[in-house]
């Protein structure tokens, strides 16, 4: 039966997975930063899509209004 208490060796096993965790983290975090900077300087806002839909919705109803092409 397996002990519930972690032997030396894993523990030090256990602070290198999180050591290099932190290596990793402080490497990429300025490149993460960066690319949800970028995300969200596209990312439409509610008031653009409900811009986007009064102008679809204006447009078709001025189509329809206009006599047909001859």
């Amino acid at each position: 039966m397996k002990s519930h208490t972690r032997t030396h060796s894993e523990r030090e096993a256990a602070q290198v997975r999180d050591e290099q965790r932190r290596s990793e983290y402080t490497r990429f975090a300025p490149l993460s930063a960066e690319l949800a900077e970028i995300y969200d300087s596209r990312r439409l806002t509610e008031a653009d899509i409900d811009h986007m839909a009064e102008l679809t919705s204006e447009g078709r109803t001025y189509s329809r209004s206009l006599p047909p092409h001859e």
